[in-house]
Formats: C-alpha cells, structure tokens, sequence
C-alpha cells in the first residue's frame, strides 16, 4: 500500500501546470495501480494501453493522463469519468462508490442512442486512427463522462491489426481472453482476432444497451446464458415493428423509436453474422447506427377524459 501511495503521489505531480502567474491547474485524473510483484504479471497489459492509447486523440476514446512502472508496481492515469462505466447504470438502480451508494438513473432512449453513436465513433477510430484492434468490448469498458459522452478504455488487450502483403486484412492468433458473452466464435473457439471480432463485440453491446439484459448470466438457464444464444433466433424471425418490443427494455415503457429499435436490432444482427468477415466493417455499423437515432421517439399524447353532463 506504501509504494502504491508513493506511486500515486509521484504520477499526480505530473498533473500540475504551472502558468506565467505561478497559479497552478489540477488535472483531475482517475489512477489504475498494478502490483505485479517479482513474476512481472500485467506488464503485457501495461504496455499495450501505452502502446495503444500514447497517440490516441477522440472525444469516444479514453485520454491517458500519465504512467508509472516502478519495482513492484504499475501505475497509469486516465481522465476522471464521473458517471462511472455504463453497465452499473444498465443492470442496477444504484452502485457503490468507496463504500458510499450512488444513485444512477434509468437511460432513455435519445441517452441511449448517443452512446451507441459514440461507441461506434470510438471503434471506427481505434480501427483506422489507431490500426488496432480492441478485442474487449464490453459494458464495464465503457466509461461516461459528466454528459453521459461514452469513452473506450480498457485496451490492455489490443493488438496491432495484420495485414497481408497486398495490404489485406487477416485474422491473427492470440490468447482467447476476453469478457464471456462477448466473444466472437473465431476467437471463443480459435483464438483467432480481426477488427471484425470487435465488430461482433459491438453487436452484443447493442443487445445490452437496448434490452437491458447482460451479455453473460450464469442465473439464466443454461441455453440462455449468453444473451446472443437467447436473442439470436428471435432476431432472425423479426421483421416486423410490432415485434420490436419483445426485447426493448422494459425500463424505457413506450418511450422509444420502434422503427429506431428495428434498425438497431438488424444492426446487432448483421454484427453478430457466424463468418466474420460477412460483417459489416464499423464505419458502415456506425452509419446504420446513426440511420437508427434519427428516428424520433413519438410524443405521447394526452389522455382527454370523457366528459358527461348530468341533467
């Protein structure tokens, strides 16, 4: 505990700009502290965030504020996210925060639809700006700012994407770790990686954010665990908008776009295509999303009572 203070107070000295008047400025950062002790575990994971993100500049992604490797601990720095990562406001009406409860409101639809807008804009980012591949996306990966504006983290994972040498594409072998529920079949039974698995990622983040759902539940039956085994099926027989609020979640009542809800749904399920690179790359899923969150939620009329003259 010792060094990781030492480490903490060390790295927040980074932080202060001193300005031509001797006034100084904070930047107020959140600190992800390692012990990796003698065997080094993590170090990988270190480096692929510093790799990652060095160089990495979007509203959608994470800025990584400092870092610190010492002899028994790893420290990095991100910038504060007040409202916390998006699956405590999906899956629970309140979440601890040092030992203290904070309340978290239910997302509406317009809440939601940004998210998913910024997400994908984050993807599409780290695919292209970044050439990587994030390999966990996931709700606890998803952080909000004081807007509710998503941002990517979580990239000690992400790998560099291969090309072949007519600048193609290809899929590539790694570790199999990763969130269950989110796992691409190629890299669940395979290991194998492209920006395609993230693709599919995404595909199952759609299906949390919308129905509300988890992408993996160890209390559900066992052919229903995984959210994509529950909802697949269903989503390959919906065609029409009557059916949409099968799956939205019961948290939004009536307030959604049902035509926005279908769009979503047949975005999660071109996503979510077995062959990965039947998938759509993530500019034409962001594209799709973005068709999705034009459609405005209908405004609710109100009730006239009926009203009766006695004689």
């Amino acid at each position: 505990m010792a060094e990781s203070a030492k480490f903490i107070a060390a790295i927040s000295q980074e932080f202060i700009r001193y300005e031509p008047q001797k006034s100084c400025t904070l930047l107020v950062g959140a600190a992800k502290v390692h012990a990796h002790g003698d065997d080094f575990s993590g170090l990988g994971d270190f480096l692929a965030e510093i790799t990652t993100l060095r160089e990495a500049d979007h509203p959608n992604v994470i800025k990584l504020l400092g870092k610190h490797y010492g002899v028994q601990n790893t420290a990095l720095v991100y910038q504060f996210m007040p409202n916390g990562s998006l699956d405590h406001h999906l899956f629970a009406n309140a979440r601890q925060v040092q030992g203290l409860t904070q309340e978290t409101r239910v997302l509406d639809w317009d809440t939601r639809m940004r998210i998913a807008v910024g997400v994908a804009e984050g993807l599409v980012y780290v695919h292209q700006g970044l050439s990587s591949i994030h390999r966990d996306v996931n709700a606890t990966n998803i952080v909000l700012d004081d807007n509710f504006v998503p941002k990517l983290t979580g990239f000690g994972t992400a790998v560099n994407i291969a090309y072949d040498e007519d600048g193609v594409e290809m899929q590539m072998e790694v570790s199999k770790n990763g969130t269950d529920g989110y796992l691409a079949p190629e890299t669940e039974n395979f290991g194998l990686v492209s920006t395609k698995s993230d693709v599919y990622s995404y595909g199952v983040f759609l299906l949390e954010l919308f129905t509300g759902w988890k992408a993996y539940d160890r209390e559900r039956p066992e052919a229903n665990k995984k959210l994509t085994d529950m909802l697949m099926p269903l989503l390959s027989l919906m065609t029409r908008l009557e059916q949409s609020p099968i799956v939205v979640d019961v948290a939004l009542g009536k307030k959604y776009s049902a035509q926005g809800s279908n769009r979503i749904f047949e975005t999660a399920r071109m996503c979510l295509n077995a062959q990965p690179f039947e998938r759509p790359a993530m500019d034409s899923v962001e594209t799709s999303v973005r068709e999705a969150a034009a459609y405005l939620v209908p405004e609710e009329k109100p009730q006239v009572k009926d009203r009766r003259c006695s004689t």
